[in-house]
């Protein structure tokens, strides 16, 4: 059996979101919220908000996305893009998010770096910087196969690490 569930995309006004419950977070020191606003701000918002028809006509609740509507908030953003359920019940809430490996992360940072300067992925972060993630001084002192195991999450960055002192 397939289940289907009914939804639109369209864009919506952030005068008609309203979050499901207040969080209490601060947002000028809160780090994933400052690296969401620094995306927003120079790539624009990704990642639709899904959000439900609440029972008040014209107003839409916020099931998934909560710091990206405060982020977008804070810029100025008029209207965002929306994932609209017609049920919050078709919504699955996504609590088991598994973040980057380091050899991930070091992985699509090069693989950016193909195609965008250094200046713009690192203020997407909200950093300076991005260099230091890239671990070149390890990368340098290992052998090309090691190397090629490491990004491929194959070997940790502290077995590259001890592999980086042995004498061939």
């Amino acid at each position: 059996m397939k289940a289907v569930f009914e939804m639109e995309g369209r864009d919506i006004p952030l005068a008609q979101l309203k979050p499901v419950q207040a969080r209490d977070i601060n947002f000028s020191k809160n780090p994933g919220f400052l690296k969401i606003k620094a995306s927003v701000k120079v790539v624009g918002l990704i990642e639709p908000l899904a959000v439900h028809p609440s029972t008040d006509e014209g107003v839409y609740l916020i099931l998934d996305g909560y710091l990206r509507f405060r982020a977008c908030q804070e810029l100025g953003v008029v209207a965002v893009p929306c994932l609209v359920y017609k049920s919050n019940q078709a919504y699955t809430y996504n609590k088991n998010v598994n973040p980057l490996t380091a050899p991930q992360e070091i992985r699509m940072l090069r693989k950016s770096l193909e195609t965008i300067d250094e200046s713009r992925i690192a203020s997407t972060f909200g950093l300076k910087s991005i260099l230091h993630r890239l671990a070149p001084h390890l990368t340098k002192s290992l052998h090309p196969d090691v190397v090629k195991a490491f990004e491929q999450d194959v070997l940790s960055k502290a077995c590259a690490l001890e592999l980086a002192t042995v004498v061939p």
